[in-house]
């Protein structure tokens, strides 16, 4: 992919049950310790496309080897120089956390019911611009479930 420095991919993670899969930051971590944050990552250069981006960054904090679902663009914004491109996955069935994959990056998922988000954000328990995200990923999911 041309240009894909300073670009990221996050993806709302939403298993059928209505809960969003977000992990949790380590606690040793520079920025937002012990926070929580959308699954995604940074553009790499073999990345085709924002959705490659979005689908490889979900299979490798997952650990999925074939997604499940339906991958919808809800946006892109920018952020300190940074910009993001934001996606909802639509999970056929639900993700068992159990079967995360080892990361260095964090080492927890929690599953989040959609009427507790608001909460977590409330409670600044949510990272960097990912209060953004998930409000407007809670808007769609509104209007089109």
């Amino acid at each position: 992919m041309k240009n894909f420095e300073n670009k990221v991919a996050r993806v709302v993670v939403v298993n059928p049950d209505g809960s969003i899969i977000l992990n949790r930051r380590p606690d040793w971590s520079k920025q937002a310790p012990s926070k929580l944050q959308i699954l995604g990552g940074k553009f790499e250069e073999k990345d085709l496309t924002r959705k490659h981006t979005a689908q490889r960054e979900v299979k490798e904090e997952l650990g999925l080897d074939q997604l499940i679902g339906e991958f919808l663009f809800i946006g892109a914004s920018e952020n300190n120089g940074w910009v993001t491109f934001a996606f909802i996955l639509l999970l056929d069935e639900n993700y068992d956390v159990n079967s995360m994959p080892d990361h260095e990056e964090f080492d927890l998922l929690d599953v989040v019911p959609l009427d507790q988000i608001e909460l977590k954000i409330s409670a600044d328990e949510i990272a960097f611009d990912h209060p953004n995200i998930l409000r407007t990923a809670l808007q769609v999911l509104s209007e089109n479930l």
